[in-house]
């Protein structure tokens, strides 16, 4: 079936079917994430190891303005930031829209504005490509922010839809303007410098926002630099001031996931008196048993480009410069040497079967309460940490309750923590 038949059928979703509860089983669903983005992929010019092709009608209700994406990959990997191509369905189905566009969610609104004007100066007036802001989509919030984002776009409507040669010409055309800018782009600013720290931050904010939490920009701030400068961060305060949980949502807003591997949970024991609960031990038949830490770290070693954060829960239930003495001392010896971070060895080949370092993408955040049961911290563990304190509890904050919107995680999450 041709790219003309596919958005055809979609815009032919009268009002009643938009009524029904939105699944995977409707037709529309199916055009929309699946057959027209397998369309676009299937085009020459849109090169697979290149290019992104996705498509959404919403997450479990219908969007305002459907739309299937076209991302270069050294720009974005998600429509919350950064540009690209998207077709926009207007929300009566009577107007499809070709643009070359930017998300909403993660870009403020002087850069989109910055962005529009320097595409619009390379588009040539009088041609198919319009640059101006006259493109409708409906009139809830969302389509209106879709709407400023868009730079350039080609409109279509449902009664003169163009022929299916026509809609890939205009698509290479359009996917010809992208790819200049983003050329010119890479020029001036390489991508891998182009997403600053405040960026970065700005991003774990927002994800973290969707999630329902309150904590503010320079809360995220002092956590994230804080990991940057020194693998081990200890968060104190009163028991529910969010210490785990903004750990937790930190991981994930960069890809980090207990059910991926790369973010662990370690509560620690009160009979910890030395680190082979968390290294591991020799048994009686003189095998190493590795302890969680020990399979962490095996694991970032195989996997250098992404981050592994380990949260010790509670961790002065037990003396920490006794269990953790060990993983102390070389994190005071990490060093640079050839271009890269080394540190001493954590367990000798004679122990672990092998030599065990300590990664440089291996990220530690302990929480602590201070109160009785717990024990305070020598200066030994106080010189090896950053430490931030947690006293602040907002009890009116409800937005877990609301429908709010979801942010995706960055992708290559080891690179905005890592020394540079």
């Amino acid at each position: 079936m041709a790219l003309h038949d596919f958005f055809r059928q979609v815009m032919a979703i009268d009002e009643e079917e938009k009524r029904e509860k939105l699944s995977k089983e409707r037709w529309a669903f199916q055009l929309v994430t699946k057959a027209i983005p397998k369309k676009i992929k299937a085009l020459p010019f849109v090169e697979p190891d290149r290019y992104i092709v996705k498509g959404s009608v919403g997450q479990g209700v219908w969007t305002d303005a459907p739309w299937v994406a076209v991302m270069d990959k050294k720009v974005t990997d998600s429509t919350q930031r950064g540009y690209y191509i998207v077709y926009l369905f207007s929300e009566d189905m009577c107007r499809l829209y070709l643009t070359l566009a930017q998300g909403v969610t993660e870009t403020k609104r002087d850069e989109m504005e910055r962005v529009k004007r320097d595409i619009r100066q390379q588009i040539p007036v009088g041609g198919r490509v319009q640059t101006d802001n006259a493109i409708r989509l409906s009139a809830s919030k969302r389509a209106k922010e879709y709407e400023r984002s868009v730079a350039a776009y080609i409109a279509y409507s449902f009664d003169n839809l163009p022929s299916d040669e026509q809609l890939v010409s205009d698509l290479k055309t359009m996917i010809g303007y992208y790819r200049q800018y983003v050329e010119r782009t890479e020029k001036m600013t390489p991508f891998k410098q182009s997403l600053s720290d405040r960026s970065v931050v700005e991003h774990i904010h927002f994800y973290i926002t969707a999630k329902g939490f309150y904590y503010t920009q320079e809360e995220v701030m002092n956590l994230f630099l804080s990991l940057k400068t020194k693998p081990f961060v200890i968060l104190s305060g009163i028991s529910g001031t969010g210490k785990t949980k903004i750990a937790q949502w930190l991981a994930e807003s960069v890809g980090a996931t207990e059910d991926n591997g790369q973010f662990i949970l370690i509560p620690v024991r009160p009979d910890w008196n030395d680190g082979s609960d968390l290294l591991g031990y020799v048994d009686i038949k003189g095998d190493f048993k590795p302890g969680p830490l020990t399979n962490v770290i095996t694991e970032a070693e195989n996997h250098p480009d992404k981050p592994y954060f380990v949260v010790l829960d509670e961790m002065n239930l037990a003396r920490v410069e006794h269990y953790f003495s060990d993983v102390l001392s070389v994190m005071e010896s990490r060093r640079w040497e050839n271009g890269r971070i080394i540190s001493s060895r954590l367990l000798p080949k004679e122990t672990a079967g092998r030599d065990l370092f300590l990664p440089p993408n291996v990220y530690i955040i302990g929480t602590v309460n201070m109160d009785e049961t717990t024990h305070p911290f020598s200066k030994k563990v106080l010189d090896r940490a950053n430490t931030i304190e947690f006293n602040r509890i907002r009890l009116d904050h409800l937005d877990f309750l609301r429908d709010l919107p979801t942010v995706a995680p960055l992708s290559g999450g080891q690179e905005w923590f890592a020394a540079r």
